[in-house]
């Protein structure tokens, strides 16, 4: 399945933009929750009943069984069904325009109906905050897995990019190639070994074996953005560059 099963109904918005806009609502709800029960329990005041985690919101989308291609026109038939598909999103600010040219996308081709809510899938603690247990003393670090999620491995997989979600019985079909986990679990990677945050990344990246590579596009870069053909430079550490040439921290 694409995703959990829905904790709370899913509600109908009546624009890709309000879809969006809801998405991005729900996600900092829930990081907000996660954030604020992590503050608890590190300073020693997390109850017994404080159970509540939080949860990737989700988006689903309804297409009518006579424009959707996996009922409509099957070689064993017609199967008359509304087709749903659906997916979790993590990160919904910074997905923003791609997140709304595939909806619109939709929307062109499809009479389809968009629903956006909260599934039953974790965020688990580590994709919520940077370097949670960081401050923490030992035995409280060893306990975190008894009342935050941590990362399911098992989860953070190419089965819906490999075929094994297709036309699978009673589970939405895939709206996206990749779950909020497996999302999650690369966006952290990228800001692991560049340490840049994701939101700074162009469309591609370049892998060198040698440093003066980097040294070398560095000073381009900066030539770059001192001549105005790019807005800033970003370097590990999240050290920016701008139009000044002062850097906003050191290497």
């Amino acid at each position: 399945m694409t995703t959990s099963s829905p904790r709370q109904s899913l509600a109908l918005c009546d624009s890709p933009a309000a879809a969006v806009a809801l998405l991005e609502k729900l996600y900092q709800e829930q990081i907000d929750l996660i954030t604020a029960r992590f503050a608890r329990y590190a300073k020693g005041d997390l109850s017994d009943g404080d159970r509540e985690q939080g949860v990737y919101p989700m988006i689903s989308v309804e297409i009518p069984a006579d424009q959707a291609t996996e009922t409509s026109n099957l070689a064993s038939g017609r199967i008359s069904d509304i087709n749903c598909y659906s997916t979790t999103i993590s990160q919904p600010k910074l997905y923003r325009r791609y997140l709304l040219d595939q909806l619109e996308r939709i929307n062109r081709i499809f009479t389809a109906k968009i629903h956006v809510g909260l599934s039953s899938t974790p965020i688990p603690l580590a994709f919520a905050i940077e370097n949670a247990a960081g401050g923490l003393e030992r035995d409280r670090k060893d306990a975190l897995p008894n009342h935050f999620h941590t990362p399911n491995l098992m989860k953070t997989n190419d089965e819906i990019v490999d075929g094994g979600q297709i036309f699978q019985d009673h589970v939405d079909s895939a709206l996206s190639l990749f779950t909020a986990e497996r999302v999650d679990y690369s966006l952290h990677r990228i800001r692991h070994y560049c340490a840049t945050d994701p939101d700074y990344f162009q469309p591609f990246i370049l892998f060198t074996n040698y440093q003066r590579y980097v040294d070398e596009f560095i000073e381009f870069g900066l030539e770059e953005v001192k001549s105005g053909k790019a807005e800033m430079l970003v370097e590990p550490g999240n050290r920016v560059t701008g139009a000044d040439g002062k850097p906003s921290c050191p290497p």
